[in-house]
Order: structure tokens, then C-alpha cells, then sequence
């Protein structure tokens, strides 16, 4: 009795060749689908830099055309050194209208302010993004 009980402890100490495919077959799969979850994250996430990026530095490059607009520039293009963004606008003047002088102004000076649109498109590493806004400048 004793005799049989030894020798059924012996036939179970390894693993089968199914078993070890299975084993495997359930690994390999669990690692193919986490290595596409992982290559998806890393390019969202380049992605997302690049988007960032381009917002954070909008408003220092509407500053910047602002500006040259204001010299009288209607196209130009620049770069911006801190974050490796270029960008290029031009723009087209689509109506000039006179202020409105206040009741109170005992000589009214006739100025105008001209309606521009934008056309805006900024690139930073592979992307590209492309924009149109409506400005309105003072004419001196």
C-alpha cells in the first residue's frame, strides 16, 4: 500500500507538453496585446506633446503678428527658439469701418479700424496645424 502511494506522488511532479503550450500560448498573447496597448499610449502621448506645445505658444505668436501687423506687415513668417515652433500667416484685409465718435468730443477725428483675416499655420516636429481667426487693427 505504502509502495503505491510513492509512486503516484513520483508520476505527478512535472508538467505536461500541453500544459506548457498552453501556458505559453496564454503568455505570449497577454504580451502581444500589451506591447500594441503600449505602442498605442506612446504615440497618443507624442501627440499630445505636439498639441500642447502648439497651444501653449499661441497666443506669444498672435502677440507677434499683432505687432508686425500694427508696422504695417500683412504676411510674414517666424520661429519661435524655446520650443522649435515655426509658423507662417498671412493675412488679407476684408473691411474698413470708421469709429464712432462719442457725442461728447467737441472735434470728432476720423479713424478707422480694418478687419483682417487670418490665416495661421504653425509647425512644430511633424504636425502641422492650420488656423483661421478675424483680427481687428486701429489704423493710425
Amino acid at each position: 500500500m505504502r509502495q503505491n502511494k510513492i509512486s503516484h506522488r513520483n508520476k505527478q511532479q512535472g508538467m505536461t507538453l500541453i500544459e506548457v503550450l498552453v501556458a505559453s500560448t496564454i503568455l505570449f498573447s497577454f504580451l502581444a496585446v500589451m506591447t500594441q496597448v503600449m505602442g498605442t499610449a506612446t504615440i497618443a502621448s507624442d501627440q499630445a506633446e505636439k498639441n500642447i506645445t502648439i497651444s501653449l505658444n499661441m497666443p506669444f505668436i498672435i502677440d507677434e503678428i499683432k505687432s508686425e501687423m500694427d508696422a504695417g506687415k500683412t504676411s510674414s513668417n517666424g520661429e519661435l527658439h524655446i520650443a522649435d515652433v515655426s509658423y507662417t500667416w498671412q493675412a488679407k484685409q476684408i473691411d474698413r469701418l470708421p469709429i464712432l465718435h462719442s457725442p461728447l468730443q467737441v472735434q470728432p477725428i476720423t479713424r478707422f479700424v480694418m478687419l483682417y483675416n487670418i490665416k495661421l499655420i504653425i509647425n512644430f516636429k511633424s504636425l502641422q496645424k492650420v488656423f483661421h481667426y478675424t483680427d481687428v487693427i486701429s489704423e493710425k
